[in-house]
């Protein structure tokens, strides 16, 4: 096994991760002290040496403040990454989604789907779509399937 190379974040569970261009970012879930959290890192191999940087906050951008949840969903195509739902410490349920725009360093708010709010929901990546499902919703276990297509990511999600 190779070296360890420590997260600096708080150790957490309920977390969510995807990839782009190479750099694992890490983000969200809650503490051992039951805190929602909403912090985001990045994980990058510079020059041999790995290292972990902090990244906005989930939610936060020019227009919106940080969103702490677990459960949340996550995944990268085209190059972006990409959260959505979960729940919050109140119990409360989101279906709300954004994705994070690397070299700006910020997220960007898109339309919610029109299904159930989830968390603990299923995602895939098939051919730069991905495809989420599954989760719960208060005591409900949706069957309802989104298809995403980040080309139609001008203003609304592509969910469909």
């Amino acid at each position: 096994m190779d070296k360890s190379y420590s997260f600096p974040g708080v150790a957490r569970t309920n977390a969510v991760a995807f990839v782009i261009d190479g750099k694992a970012y890490v983000g969200t879930g809650y503490d051992d002290n039951a805190n929602v959290l909403s912090d985001f890192w990045k994980y990058d191999q510079q020059m041999g040496w790995w290292t972990w940087t902090r990244v906005a906050d989930f939610g936060v951008s020019n227009t919106t403040i940080a969103l702490p949840r677990y459960g949340a969903f996550a995944f990268s195509v085209k190059n972006r990454g990409f959260v959505g739902g979960g729940e919050d410490k109140s119990l409360t349920g989101y279906k709300d989604f954004g994705n994070i725009s690397p070299a700006d360093d910020l997220w960007i708010k898109r339309t919610s789907w029109d299904g159930h709010k989830r968390w603990n929901a299923f995602v895939m990546v098939i051919d730069d779509f991905a495809y989420m499902g599954g989760g719960q919703d208060n005591g409900i276990w949706p069957t309802d399937f989104w298809k995403f297509d980040v080309t139609k990511i001008d203003g609304t999600p592509g969910l469909n």
